[in-house]
């Protein structure tokens, strides 16, 4: 697992590896209250096998560490990749 805060004004370009089975990887940003956050994870290399291909999950989290936002499967670029888009509600 890993944890990274990203600081500054985004957008944010994020690249990473899977460790094991299961990794998860955090990244902590600021956000104000109406600030579009657009969130995209693909492979970087699609096998085409769907035993072998990256499949993640991902999910914001606010100030509170409340799920405000997650998603499986329907991003661009891949039948396994993940995307959503959220308009921040609170600052932080």
């Amino acid at each position: 697992p890993a944890h990274q805060v990203l600081n500054g004004l985004g957008p944010f370009a994020v690249s990473g590896g899977i460790g094991v089975l299961g990794d998860v990887d955090t990244f902590e940003f600021q956000a104000d209250v109406g600030d579009q956050i657009d969130v995209n994870v693909k492979a970087s290399v699609l096998t085409g096998d769907s035993h072998t291909e990256f499949d993640p999950i991902i999910g914001l989290f606010d100030p509170t560490g409340a799920l405000v936002a997650t998603n499986d499967d329907s991003g661009g670029g891949s039948i396994w990749a993940a995307e959503f888009s959220y308009t921040a509600d609170a600052d932080g």
